[in-house]
């Protein structure tokens, strides 16, 4: 076979890929910016380091990470690109940063649980001060502001710690 009908051969397959409604583009060459095409979404299988591939619609890229809906699930997941294979992290570097997409952090387990606590902690405050504000006897209206007394130290300081976390641990 000459290089002439292999050439053609390829082309109608490259046309047939195209007739289906979607071309995967699975070239390690970035995509080619289209002032009036959207740059999202884009369908790619992304490979990772390990090898393992998955089909996706990549929505969004931040600085550090992309967020795509897995096509066997359906669900939208963030993945760091510096998990992606090499060729997979050339091509996602043509994409254009989203803005609207941001890597979301799971909250650290020291601040989550002193949040918890000092939500509970809000609330009963606020339960005790609508008691106080409802109660006509004095000795109970005593009894309710020594309990709020008793607790607004420790909401205080689960505050100080969150804040404390927060200016140390900036990435956070």
């Amino acid at each position: 076979m000459d290089s002439t009908k292999l050439c053609l051969v390829g082309v109608g397959c490259l046309g047939l890929l195209t007739s289906c409604g979607k071309l995967l583009d699975y070239s390690p060459d970035p995509p080619k910016a289209d002032p009036k095409k959207k740059a999202y979404p884009v369908d790619r299988m992304i490979t990772d380091k390990k090898g393992r591939a998955l089909d996706v619609t990549i929505t969004g890229k931040s600085p550090n990470s992309i967020r795509f809906l897995g096509k066997s699930d359906g669900n939208s997941h963030d993945y760091l690109i510096s998990n992606l294979s090499v060729k997979d992290q050339a091509f996602v570097e043509g994409l254009p940063l989203n803005r609207k997409h941001k890597m979301v952090r799971p909250t650290p387990p020291y601040i989550a649980s002193r949040e918890k606590e000092l939500e509970e902690l809000e609330r009963k405050i606020t339960r005790l001060n609508d008691k106080e504000g409802n109660s006509k006897s004095g000795i109970k209206i005593d009894s309710l502001r020594s309990e709020i007394d008793r607790i607004k130290p420790r909401a205080e300081q689960l505050r100080e710690q969150i804040e404390t976390y927060k200016r140390q641990n900036p990435d956070h």
